[in-house]
């Protein structure tokens, strides 16, 4: 349990906070593929209509999309919150506009959260609850959260209840988002950015957030490596618990939702209470920042949703984490490649960045590389010169915004990154809300580069821990290890590079010759089977066309069973569509 000293006094009364909006449940009419095919619709039409009218600006259709997925919620909330990630595809407003949803979901009817917690617990809430109060006070995608007071615990705790028709809802959306993306690749729309394995993401995603055991066991797993960062992790009481209900601590804290709140609009206010709690902004800034990265670059196992609202401020500067549903973790080749490229890129490493950046997607097109490093430079050059610049906001200096910046760029050049990569690489960008209101002036490249060193001396610990007796030899060899590592990296990113530079300088031509022949072998195919049409139809269809010997000399010579004419016309179109096959494998090469 969270020690009393720890707990702050209140920033905001309860009167202050926002209430919870309530939405009706779907019904069935709802539930329905029909309705939701007529949102589809409507949202298409809208889109037209203001396209029609020149009024498709980004920031306007951000925010038509979002509102569109905060109404059809549950799975349709999680995609708008995917397709913020891909700025290689979308403005960067529209991004912006659905990085929204992630704060601001609303609740559901009380009484259908009393009727679940009884139905799981088997019997009436008062037996185990003397205290629950009916009305939310937080809300997400597919959840809301009540305050309670535990009977035998004696202890206050927050109640989570999933929404009684999510489960039927995710089945409805997906059927249809399955549908969708058969489509996208039956006719081979921006088959670049794997469609498929974006369904997989948004499955994966639902699975573990409607199931509550699943969050159970995150909270427990980062409550030991959170610990180490000296993060508060809240107590799961799990035999109260089930699939649809979770009962965790109730941490008494400010979050740091209702911080930025005070921060815009009574900053005096703000001062006091952090005078009163003893909490540096600057400690907090770093204390988060630092946590993030050990998350990404050494638990392994990171909070993928540390928005202002799932931030607990307590005293003396000191932080907690809550809503556990979305948590992350990569392989560790992946892993190393990025560490190595965080590095290179505060080091002003350029071309090191660049070779490394290459071993992030899974193929690379056919493309002019010197152009692109040219303005991939160009990219990391301004970034370090924002970076420099205090006045400037934090949002134009963060890490995110490069990373934006480079993941556009890349793909005007069909260079797109995996979904299951973009959402590590955005682990960080829901941070930056706290970040740039508690330490605005600071210089990421500096903080950066103290973490990097404080994370090899915890390494270089941990290696002299489990050798106890060595001589300086192997001293060295332990010091020297991270940086052969690195070097045998960047050596193996340049190799990768060129040897791009030398398919796309010899495969490149070769592949743009085939493609001409198969063209022109298609449009041969297309031209005889019309011809052959025609031939048929004068045999079988009745038409005469005696004035027309010289243009169909077959009509009197070819003479055969209409069967045979069946089997000409199948094989010449199964050719035709070969072909075709060919030429679009050859256009994506």
């Amino acid at each position: 349990m969270l020690k009393k000293k720890r707990i702050p006094t209140p920033l905001i009364h309860p009167e202050e906070r926002q209430p919870i909006k309530i939405d009706d449940i779907a019904s069935a009419a709802h539930l329905r593929v029909g309705y939701l095919l007529m949102q589809l619709l409507k949202l298409g039409g809208q889109l037209l209509w203001l396209k029609l009218r020149g009024k498709a600006q980004p920031t306007v259709v951000g925010q038509l999309l979002g509102h569109f997925f905060q109404k059809m919620g549950v799975l349709w909330i999680k995609i708008g919150q995917l397709l913020s990630l891909r700025v290689d595809i979308l403005p960067a407003q529209v991004c912006e506009e659905l990085s929204k949803l992630q704060d601001q979901a609303h609740g559901f009817d009380p009484v259908l959260s009393r009727q679940q917690i009884e139905d799981d617990l088997g019997a009436p809430l008062e037996e185990y609850f003397s205290v629950f109060a009916d009305t939310p006070f937080a809300a997400a995608s597919i959840s809301q959260v009540h305050r309670a007071y535990l009977k035998q615990e004696k202890v206050w705790v927050a109640v989570k209840v999933r929404k009684p028709d999510a489960h039927k809802t995710f089945l409805r959306d997906i059927a249809v988002i399955r549908v969708f993306i058969r489509l996208l690749g039956v006719f081979a729309i921006s088959p670049h950015m794997r469609w498929s394995d974006m369904l997989w993401e948004i499955e994966q995603l639902m699975e573990e957030e409607l199931d509550y055991h699943y969050e159970i066991a995150n909270m427990q797993r980062m409550k030991k490596t959170l610990r180490r960062h000296r993060v508060y992790v809240p107590k799961v009481y799990s035999k109260y618990s089930s699939k649809r209900i979770l009962v965790m601590e109730f941490v008494q804290g400010a979050l740091m939702s209702d911080y930025l709140k005070i921060a815009y609009s009574d900053p005096n206010r703000l001062a006091a209470w952090r005078k009163e709690n003893n909490i540096s902004t600057k400690r907090l800034g770093q204390r988060l920042f630092f946590s993030n990265l050990r998350q990404l670059f050494e638990d392994n196992l990171f909070h993928g949703d540390l928005h202002p609202g799932n931030i607990v401020l307590l005293r003396d500067s000191q932080i907690a984490f809550i809503d556990f549903g979305s948590i992350g973790f990569s392989d560790q080749d992946f892993l190393k490649k990025y560490s190595l490229y965080m590095e290179a890129l505060v080091n002003r490493q350029y071309a090191k960045v660049f070779d490394l950046y290459l071993l992030f997607p899974d193929n690379i097109p056919a493309t002019d590389l010197s152009r692109l490093k040219e303005s991939f430079t160009a990219i990391l050059q301004a970034w370090q010169e924002r970076s420099q610049i205090k006045e400037l906001p934090y949002k134009e200096k963060n890490v995110s915004s490069v990373n934006d910046e480079v993941i556009a760029l890349l793909g005007e050049y069909k260079i797109t990154m995996t979904w299951s990569i973009l959402r590590f690489m955005r682990a960080s960008t829901t941070l930056d809300a706290a970040i740039r209101e508690l330490i605005p002036d600071i210089s990421v490249i500096t903080l950066m580069k103290r973490y990097f060193r404080q994370r090899n001396q915890r390494v270089l610990k941990r290696m002299l821990d489990s050798h106890k007796e060595f001589d300086s030899t192997q001293l060295t060899t332990l010091i020297d290890a991270p940086i052969s590592l690195n070097e045998s990296m960047v050596f193996r990113g340049s190799v990768v590079r060129r040897l791009a530079q030398v398919f796309e300088g010899t495969s490149s031509k070769i592949t743009q010759g085939f493609y001409t022949l198969l063209t022109i072998t298609i449009n041969l195919l297309r031209f005889s089977g019309l011809y052959l049409l025609l031939v048929f139809l004068t045999q079988y269809g009745g038409m005469a066309l005696p004035e027309a010997q010289w243009l169909l000399p077959l009509h009197w010579s070819l003479i055969l069973d209409i069967q045979i004419w069946f089997i000409i016309f199948a094989c010449l179109l199964y050719i035709e569509r070969t072909f075709a096959k060919l030429c679009r494998i050859c256009r994506e090469v």
